[in-house]
């Protein structure tokens, strides 16, 4: 009869264990997917700050590459007074440094630190453009890495380890 009561604990022991690996399984699921909502959720916030920045300055033409850099001859508007195509640049160099600040290396671009602005989605890349034949729309897109791959999101192609945003709005 005692070797039965040791067989009974060993198989509750290895049933508690199961069940706690399990849990520790949904646990890391639950971060993974916080993590990544909470990468959408800035994505459309910075989406929605160039909007409201190319409403306010609508005179201006906008225009981002996925692939390109911040701009680097950015006036810092806050602390100068800028003309309507300094703005532009300005918010330009201001929203890239917040979606990406760093290259590769991890150095921070130059702009980034003047504007002292970090950015906020791992190896991120942004464009903005207006839409051809659509006077007044604007398409955003924003893309952020969701693996360790040192690869810029802006030189993959979207789907490749990468989340990827894509919002066109009026901004008449």
């Amino acid at each position: 009869m005692t070797g039965v009561t040791l067989i009974e604990l060993l198989v509750t022991l290895v049933i508690v264990s199961v069940g706690v690996l399990g849990v520790a399984g949904l646990q890391a699921t639950s971060l993974q997917l916080t993590r990544d909502v909470n990468y959408k959720l800035t994505a459309v916030q910075l989406a929605n700050d160039v909007f409201d920045r190319v409403r306010i300055n609508r005179d201006q033409t906008y225009a981002l590459a996925i692939t390109d850099v911040p701009p680097a001859g950015a006036t810092n508007c806050v602390s100068s007074t800028c003309s309507a195509a300094q703005l532009a640049t300005y918010d330009l160099a201001r929203w890239a440094c917040s979606v990406r600040s760093t290259n590769l290396a991890g150095e921070t671009y130059a702009i980034c630190s003047s504007l002292s602005v970090s950015g906020a989605l791992p190896l991120g890349a942004s464009s903005i453009a207006e839409v051809s034949g659509a006077e007044g729309t604007y398409e955003v897109q924003i893309r952020w890495a969701i693996d360790g791959v040192q690869t810029l999101c802006g030189a993959r192609e979207a789907g490749q380890a990468c989340q990827s945003l894509t919002i066109r709005t009026s901004v008449q």
